[in-house]
């Protein structure tokens, strides 16, 4: 019988949970900026930028998490790419909520 290699499955839970978090900060952005365009919730628009903070934070911490593996995989390259993509897009988010307020 094959050895249970624990490394390597605790790498796997964290791509799956920082793939499960990357759609829900994607949902999160799609409300931020619809809500911006055409504000629907004035108490939501002041919620926002905190909660886009929070989850970029912790987006950050499983991205550098899973950096600490040192794995050379598609798998990491898919999520730098995307990590750099949500960062952007949030960061260019939160900015055009701060100009359009």
């Amino acid at each position: 019988m094959k050895r249970f290699d624990v490394k390597h499955t605790v790498f796997h839970i964290l791509v799956g949970l920082y793939f499960i978090w990357a759609f829900i900060f994607a949902a999160l952005l799609a409300m931020a900026i619809s809500n911006t365009v055409e504000p629907r919730n004035s108490e939501l628009t002041g919620m926002f930028p905190v909660w886009i903070l929070m989850n970029l934070v912790m987006g950050s911490a499983l991205y550098v998490v899973m950096r600490m593996f040192r794995s050379k995989d598609v798998i990491n390259k898919a999520v730098r790419v995307s990590f750099i993509a949500l960062a952007a897009a949030a960061l260019g988010i939160m900015a055009y909520m701060a100009i359009k307020a």
